[in-house]
């Protein structure tokens, strides 16, 4: 390492907080994280810091501080994202009846969540347990298997 210059080449130097912490930052990840919180896309950013895409994701592997960062930027890019359809799905001249669903639904999933149920039935309509039952006759004959406790 040269003694006469501290900062490695292609860091930026970082202000130590109250509780320390590293002294560089690899200066792709500004411009990546900026990227990020903008688009929300990784190629973006890639591209914006000058990097290969799996520079970023091994970066995030092995640097908690770097992962919780990258999570924050996406946060950052959904919540700018959500602004926009908002602003979209309450337009006066246009407003966007699917945005306005699509925004009940994450925001209010217990009330505006789809809601499915499904039966399994034989052709004829019964139900498909009788089925069930009658293999299970075959199996273990006219008296039915136990249950622990009876």
């Amino acid at each position: 390492m040269d003694t006469q210059n501290p900062n490695p080449p292609g860091t930026l130097k970082r202000k130590r907080g109250k509780r320390g912490g590293l002294p560089f930052v690899p200066i792709w990840q500004k411009a990546f994280l900026e990227g990020l919180a903008r688009t929300g896309i990784v190629s973006f950013s890639c591209r914006a810091a000058g990097i290969d895409r799996s520079t970023a994701y091994e970066r995030r592997q092995i640097n908690p501080a770097f992962a919780k960062l990258w999570k924050e930027a996406e946060d950052e890019a959904a919540d700018n994202l959500e602004m926009i359809a908002v602003q979209r799905a309450s337009k006066q001249e246009a407003p966007s009846d699917l945005l306005l669903i699509f925004l009940l639904k994450a925001r209010r999933p217990e009330k505006f969540r789809e809601r499915f149920t499904a039966e399994l039935t034989e052709k004829d309509g019964a139900p498909l347990l009788s089925e069930f039952s009658a293999s299970l006759e075959r199996v273990y004959g006219a008296s039915k298997p136990t249950t622990p406790g009876q």
